[in-house]
């Protein structure tokens, strides 16, 4: 597993709809941060993130792809500059993709 993935899975763990985010706000060390970055974590609390694995099945504009969960079957849309650097390299298939769930 190289360093992306482990990070992928590890900030799923953590953001997660009842991951170890909740968790986190509550230890003392957290409370010391900024507020600005509290604030940001309360709000990860509302907007769970999703970590799945997917096929993009269109590529309607630059950077913005439509991907297919191949799990669970959804479609969703995703705007990812960073899969259109691997567009550049090589045309990629299947991509594991940490996103928000709207």
């Amino acid at each position: 597993m190289d360093n992306v993935d482990e990070v992928s899975i590890r900030s799923h763990k953590i953001y997660k709809a009842g991951g170890l985010l909740k968790k986190y706000l509550d230890d003392p060390e957290t409370k010391k941060r900024p507020q600005a970055e509290q604030n940001f974590l309360r709000e990860q609390l509302n907007t769970p993130w999703r970590l799945s694995f997917s096929i993009i099945t269109e590529n309607p504009a630059p950077a913005l792809y439509k991907m297919l969960d191949v799990i669970t079957g959804e479609s969703y849309m995703l705007i990812s500059p960073g899969i259109m650097g691997l567009f550049k390299k090589k045309q990629p298939t299947n991509v594991l993709v940490q996103s928000y769930r709207f």
